[in-house]
């Protein structure tokens, strides 16, 4: 028997794709998440990589906005002598700034950033907790056996960044 293969690739594109689509999510795109024509995804700040510091491609610090990166690289439960399913967590890193004036980027409200960042993640969790297991397709050819909230949303302050914090939510992926 032939164990089912997934491309780690495609289940963050298609994830990301139906973020984006995602009239509650999209609401944000703009107002929390930004806009940039930089970095491996180019119509909103949503990465599958980190910069070398830690920080995402584009680090929003100063700009009053979040962007978000997201990986798969750990499982999400033990490997099973019973079944041949492939499980891996995709988890999200929401990194928030607090709102800023636009003439020179100081802090308007200090704590913010928190609510925006749980914000974010509801949406987020909005669209991939599905319990109740309605939809394996995510776009044309990517098929997801099941999707469900892993970890919740925990907010750390992010250290030396002036009031930005990084919230992260995981959810467990059943491929194949």
């Amino acid at each position: 028997m032939t164990v089912p293969t997934y491309d780690m690739n495609s289940v963050m594109a298609a994830a990301r794709q139906r973020m984006i689509a995602d009239p509650d999510f999209s609401a944000l795109i703009g107002v929390d998440v930004g806009k940039s024509d930089t970095g491996a995804w180019t119509d909103a700040w949503i990465f599958r990589n980190f910069n070398e510091d830690g920080s995402p491609l584009v680090n929003p610090a100063g700009s009053g906005m979040a962007a978000i990166t997201m990986d798969m690289r750990e499982p999400a439960f033990s490997v099973s002598q019973y079944h041949t399913l492939i499980s891996r967590q995709l988890r999200f890193y929401i990194y928030t700034d607090p709102t800023r004036s636009t003439t020179d980027s100081t802090l308007i409200k200090t704590r913010d950033a928190e609510i925006r960042c749980s914000r974010i993640a509801d949406a987020i969790r909005n669209i991939f907790n599905d319990v109740a297991n309605r939809v394996h397709f995510w776009n044309a050819t990517t098929y997801i056996i099941s999707s469900v909230l892993y970890e919740d949303l925990h907010i750390l302050d992010v250290p030396g960044q002036d009031g930005i914090v990084e919230g992260t939510i995981s959810f467990a992926l059943e491929l194949g």
